[in-house]
Formats: C-alpha cells, structure tokens, sequence
C-alpha cells in the first residue's frame, strides 16, 4: 500500500480510492476521469477488509483472555492460594492489550534498534488506530488542484486556490442543492440513525452509520467535503472528487447488499422470522433508491450521460462495467452480476437496459430484485401470526 499509493510522496501522492492527491488540469474543457493509482485502490480494498478481520478477531480473544483469566482468579482464591495471578505462567495481565504489550517487550519484540515508538509502534489499548485504515488508505491529508497555465474555470471565485500548492478546504466548496447522503454498515458502532427502529434487532448490520457530503465546482471541478461523519462536523479537509465518492459509495452498496442477501436467502426456513428483516430491507432499498438518483445526478453533471454520448467511456454505465469485475461480482462473459441472482433468477446485467426508454442501470435492477425478494417472503410467512423480532439474530 505504501509502494503503491505513493505515501512519502508528496506530488504523486494518491488517496484510498486510487486518484491523486493533486490534481492536474491542463485546458478548460478537461475533466479528471481516468484511475491514477488503480494498484493502490485495489490493494486499500484488500487492506481494509483484512484489518477489519483482524479487529474481529482481536476482539473475540480479548474476550477470551478476560474471562480465562477471571476463571482462574476466582479457582485460586477458592483454593485460598492466590498469589496475585503469579504462578508457573507468570503474572497475569489485567487485559488482552497488556499481555500482548509484554509480549512485544519480549518473546515478539521488534528488532528495530531498539525502537518501540513512532509509525511502527502498534498499541492495543488504541484499537481505532491499530485497526484503522485512513493513515495510507483514507482520504488525502490535503487536497489540490493545479490549473496549468491558467486554464480552467475560474468562475467559482477559487482561481487563487488551483495553483497546486494550496489545500483545497470545505469552504471553497459552493454547496449543490442536494447534499449526498450515505447510509453505511459500520461494525464500530452500535447507532442505526434513521434506520433505528426496522434494522436495530433485524440481525443483518451491527450498526449504520450516516455520511454526508457537500458537492460543488472548485477550480471547474465537482469535488465533494465530507460535512457530517456520523452525526459529527467533518474537520474541513475530507476532500474528494465525485468521480472517488460515486465509486466509494458503489462499493458500500454492494457490501451491504450482499450482507442482505445472505441474511434474506433464509427466509423460506420453517420457523425462521422475517417480520423485522423485511421492514429492514425494506427501508434500506427506499433510502438506496433515494441516494443513488441523487449521487448519479451530480455524477452526470460532471461526466455526462450515456443517452446523449454513447461513447461516453466514463458514463455510469462504463463505471459499472469496470469496477463490478474488479470486485468479483461479474459472471462471465455476460456481465451478469452474481450478487443480483436469487435462486435460479437472470442476474443483473452491468450494461443499462434501454428497453421502454427507462435506462435502468445495474443498480436499479439490483434494488428491485432485492424488493421483489422480500416480498416473496413477506407473501410466504402472511397467513402465519406475525412474529416480533429476534432479538438474538447474530449479524453476519
């Protein structure tokens, strides 16, 4: 990852979803289209789902630890020869954290000089930066746009700005009428926003979390500033362009929709309550529908639409064809995406349906195969008594 996002490199520098950190324009009429760094938006995906194991894991032992050590505490003082946990194993550290910090001190120690600090020192008691990502794979730490030679639009009031040296903040940004809003699974948190009452006890999202961005021109492009991280003010310096936030939203929605599909694909079990899941779902597919007409609008404005350019290499469409195979989604030669077939239903194709002048893309068929799925199990389970829900469901 630090190869290939270029991170010590300040000129070539490249966030987590593969674009630069400084963006060059070099005429009026150009816009930044192309993946700079796609290795390093590969690798970030990588990244972030095995640290995300990894804090699952930890998580699991710590809780083992605690109570293997609290079992032979309270063993020892029944036997009236507690020592203060000191015995053939030595003393016991009060949490899973300490005993790994005494396992680096010794047995794991890092060999480097000596030197236990700095970007290498990995602390358990600091769980967010232990198992987070945004150090080499978030966003840039500043955000830049270089006009050459002058030649962009300057019509934003921003052109002391595009001279690829000064951060471009939040505050540059002329809002849009429409901010994007994203509803994204998180499993740090135990918040469900909006979605509080249909999905808190439904067994599909540990928690759901609410981003929203604030797009608008800044130097003739549309970059978006991160205004609301959970319910908290963004600091100002999340800065990205749309083309970064329609892909980071295409792969938290593709996330989360295959964390649906497996918990719906149960539903016609004997005895397996869908009452919560379905409501769950069924708001989660009103919310999705919403955000993407809103995000695939700005999105358009910036690179056009398929119908009036069907040449258009960075339409909607050619987005989706490119980055669901990159996630291993595509089935075959067909484009069919695999995550959209339930039981021997056609998948979804990646290319838009122009049938009857609608224009569906992917992810509008996608959303209503989800909704025409939940209905079948809402349809299967209506002639029993409804049940309330589980409250022992485990998310996946």
């Amino acid at each position: 990852v630090k190869d290939d996002c270029k991170v010590e490199e300040d000129e070539y520098k490249c966030d987590g979803d593969g674009f630069k950190c400084t963006q060059t324009i070099t005429n009026e009429d150009e816009t930044i289209k192309g993946f700079d760094c796609s290795t390093c938006a590969r690798h970030c995906r990588w990244y972030k789902r095995w640290i995300e194991r990894k804090k699952i894991e930890f998580n699991k032992q710590s809780g083992a630890y605690s109570e293997q050590k609290e079992k032979y505490e309270d063993e020892s003082n029944g036997a009236g020869r507690n020592n203060g946990g000191i015995g053939f194993c030595g003393k016991l550290e009060k949490d899973a954290a300490e005993f790994l910090k005494r396992l680096k001190n010794g047995p794991c120690k890092n060999n480097d000089d000596g030197n236990n600090s700095g970007e290498n020192e990995i602390d358990f008691k600091k769980t967010q930066e232990t198992f987070g990502h945004k150090k080499y794979c978030g966003t840039c730490p500043e955000f830049k746009i270089n006009c050459k030679n002058g030649k962009c639009s300057n019509g934003d009031g921003t052109k002391g700005k595009c001279d690829g040296k000064t951060p471009i903040t939040a505050e540059d940004i002329n809002g849009s009428a429409e901010d994007i809003g994203m509803v994204v699974s998180d499993n740090n948190i135990k918040k469900y926003d909006d979605l509080k009452d249909a999905c808190e006890h439904a067994g599909i999202f540990e928690g759901i979390r609410k981003d929203v961005w604030t797009c608008g021109k800044v130097c003739g492009l549309d970059v978006c500033g991160l205004k609301s991280d959970n319910g908290k003010k963004g600091n100002g310096n999340q800065i990205i362009i749309i083309r970064a936030l329609f892909k980071r939203w295409l792969e938290y929605f593709l996330e989360d929709y295959n964390k649906i599909k497996h918990k719906i694909s149960h539903c016609t079990k004997k005895g397996e309550k869908t009452i919560c899941i379905n409501d769950c779902v069924e708001k989660w597919i009103n919310i999705k529908k919403k955000e993407w007409e809103t995000i695939k609008k700005v999105y358009e404005n910036q690179y056009g639409k398929e119908e009036s350019d069907s040449d258009n290499h960075y339409s909607v469409r050619s987005f989706l064809e490119d980055l669901i195979p990159e996630n291993h989604l595509v089935n075959g030669e067909k484009k069919l995406i695999k995550l959209s077939q339930f039981d021997k239903s056609c998948g979804c194709s990646a290319k838009t349906n122009s049938e009857n002048n609608k224009n569906e893309d992917a992810i509008d068929c996608m959303l209503q195969k989800l909704e025409k799925k939940i209905g079948e199990c809402t349809s299967q389970s209506s002639g029993d008594t409804p049940s309330t829900c589980d409250e022992n469901l485990t998310p996946l």
